[in-house]
């Protein structure tokens, strides 16, 4: 008896896990982590993934336009804002305005490089000198002259300015009864000066008032301008 319960003992004190000797000790593994790589994806599933993935987000500086990187690189500095734009330009106008200096203005203007952006400044011009005086819009026509005459101002951008105003004339007219007067003041040193054929002038100036019914109003005012400063 006594060496039966001493082979039990024996037994029971003999460690778990070591019923075969010749049994290698497998690799340690997490709880749970045979079933997750059994579920997870595999690496084809990964790569079609991958290749199937949103494409990259373009950067600032890939999303401008070709012209506006050019410029960023070749000013080492970014396009102004329409409101900086309009801020800088209402600055200019109204020194000029104040001095009569036709030389500094257009010099202020090319320093400001504008670019496309030359069609805020001749909107800007237009719209701060209509409620002044008559001499005031004569010499603001003058000054537009002289920046498409030496070559800062683009007549794409001059038409493109004027334009943007005379879509909104018929609304100004409200507060301003003789806009299509003061309007023509403004336009008249242009067409006097040969900034714009009469012909090519008046075919640009129809496209914006044509719907509104008043492009007729607005080439008379400036023929009979013409008309006084013939005699």
């Amino acid at each position: 008896l006594s060496s039966r319960s001493g082979s039990g003992r024996d037994r029971n004190e003999k460690p778990p896990g070591s019923s075969s000797s010749s049994s290698r000790p497998g690799p340690f593994v997490r709880a749970g982590s045979t079933k997750e790589l059994l579920d997870g994806p595999s690496l084809e599933e990964v790569r079609r993934e991958r290749e199937g993935a949103e494409p990259r987000r373009r950067s600032v500086t890939e999303d401008r336009t070709e012209p506006e990187r050019h410029r960023v690189r070749e000013g080492g500095r970014p396009a102004m804002s329409e409101e900086e734009v309009e801020r800088r330009s209402r600055s200019i106008i109204d020194e000029f305005l104040h001095i009569n200096d036709y030389k500094e203005a257009v010099q202020c203007v090319e320093e400001l490089e504008l670019g496309p952006q030359l069609h805020v400044f001749v909107r800007v011009g237009v719209e701060s000198t209509l409620e002044r005086s008559q001499v005031t819009r004569e010499h603001m026509g003058e000054l537009l002259l002289q920046l498409l005459q030496q070559g800062p101002l683009p007549r794409g951008q001059f038409l493109q300015g004027f334009a943007e105003t005379l879509e909104q004339a018929d609304d100004m007219a409200i507060d301003i009864p003789h806009i299509w007067l003061y309007l023509a003041e403004l336009l008249s040193p242009v067409l006097k000066g040969g900034g714009f054929s009469m012909r090519e002038l008046f075919s640009e100036l129809r496209k914006a008032l044509l719907p509104v019914g008043k492009a007729g109003i607005l080439i008379s005012e400036i023929l009979h301008i013409l008309c006084k400063q013939m005699v």
